[in-house]
């Protein structure tokens, strides 16, 4: 009896020994399961993205080759200049605040819905400033056109505004599939509408209104199919605090436009919209 009760405490302290070996291979087999499920959603993000850059680059090839023999070279001169401004603002709006979205680990609730607030609020007053200066700049470069069209280009940037949190917090959960694929729809659609209405007499309307399209479309499928929806909340604090995230983000954004922006404004004053467009 003796022997066998030395062997059964023998064994069940050998147990004991072994039960912390036992609990860090679970927690290492957790960790290896988690780590190859982000590997693989990584590398699925991979696939997707370099899928959707080469589907949107053939389809816009396609569909520029199709605009370039039904409008001129002064008709995308013209929206050339528009989209300058465009550009710039959309750089504004955005601050370098989807990357902090994406990217910043402790992310709270009310942050999100205060990034949401200030984007479009910030869109809003970039539209707003556009359409009280664009009779000037319609003056300067001498295209009356330029008026509505940065009316109706100015209005791309506030919708396109609205799509940002929920585009970003898909990306942030590794969830490429379903961004990617409204981008491939709306490319097309899109694009379609801008040989139709170019086919029809539509002119600089065509170019113009093609991504107003995009992100109407990419806009209302994001909010059917993503559940997050802003809170009534506004927190400054929040907000300087996603602007030392982000802030780096936007100034190299600005100085990398800055000089093409330059470049083309100054070929359309100077040589006129014409020259731009070649």
């Amino acid at each position: 009896m003796g022997i066998a009760k030395c062997s059964v405490l023998f064994l069940f302290d050998c147990a004991q020994a072994r039960l912390p070996e036992v609990g860090m291979d679970m927690t290492n087999a957790q960790t290896a399961r988690s780590r190859g499920a982000v590997k693989r959603n990584a590398l699925d993000g991979i696939f997707w993205g370099a899928l959707d850059a080469f589907f949107r680059l053939a389809v816009q090839f396609g569909i520029t080759v199709a605009l370039a023999r039904l409008l001129t070279p002064e008709e995308f001169g013209i929206v050339a200049i528009v989209y300058v401004f465009m550009s710039i603002g959309s750089m504004l709006v955005d601050s370098g605040l989807s990357g902090v979205l994406v990217q910043q680990r402790d992310l709270e609730e009310e942050q999100i819905s205060t990034i949401f607030h200030f984007q479009w609020m910030a869109a809003l007053a970039f539209g707003l400033s556009m359409v009280l200066i664009s009779p000037w700049i319609a003056r300067f470069y001498g295209y009356s056109i330029l008026e509505p069209l940065i009316w109706a280009m100015a209005l791309n940037v506030f919708v396109a505004a609205l799509g940002v949190v929920p585009a970003s917090l898909l990306s942030r959960a590794l969830k490429f599939r379903l961004p990617i694929a409204i981008g491939m729809v709306s490319t097309v659609l899109a694009g379609a509408v801008a040989v139709f209405l170019a086919m029809y007499g539509g002119g600089v309307w065509a170019l113009a209104l093609q991504p107003l399209v995009m992100a109407l479309m990419n806009v209302g499928a994001l909010w059917l199919y993503h559940p997050w929806r802003p809170r009534m909340v506004f927190r400054p604090a929040l907000l300087r605090r996603s602007f030392n995230f982000g802030g780096f983000v936007l100034l190299s954004g600005l100085l990398e436009l800055a000089y093409g922006g330059f470049y083309a404004l100054f070929v359309a004053k100077v040589y006129g919209a014409a020259d731009l467009g070649q």
